[in-house]
């Protein structure tokens, strides 16, 4: 009986976001420099809470070594989160 109510647990999960987003691909030679510029970030756990990162603008240079500090609990790993795409940003600027 558990089995059967993981199953119906799980068929109700809802789907994640498509691994490719064609209105957010970098251009074609964007690697050449591997320049990252980030603008107004705002990123949710949940959208019933309120933002966890917001109003994060930076660049990154290319072809850098760059590290991420900060006390605990400031976003560090959320920021990292995001750039790798395991969280969405919210806003759409």
């Amino acid at each position: 009986m558990i089995s059967v109510e993981r199953i119906i647990l799980f068929s109700c999960i809802p789907s994640e976001a498509p691994s490719v987003l064609k209105d957010r691909s970098p251009e074609p030679k964007w690697a050449e420099t591997g320049c990252i510029e980030i603008r107004n970030l705002e990123v949710l756990y949940d959208p019933a809470l309120p933002p966890v990162l917001k109003g994060i603008n930076c660049t990154l240079p290319g072809q850098k070594k760059m590290g991420i500090v900060g006390r605990t609990g400031s976003g560090k790993s959320t920021l990292i989160q995001a750039l790798f795409g395991w969280l969405s940003p919210h806003n759409d600027r």
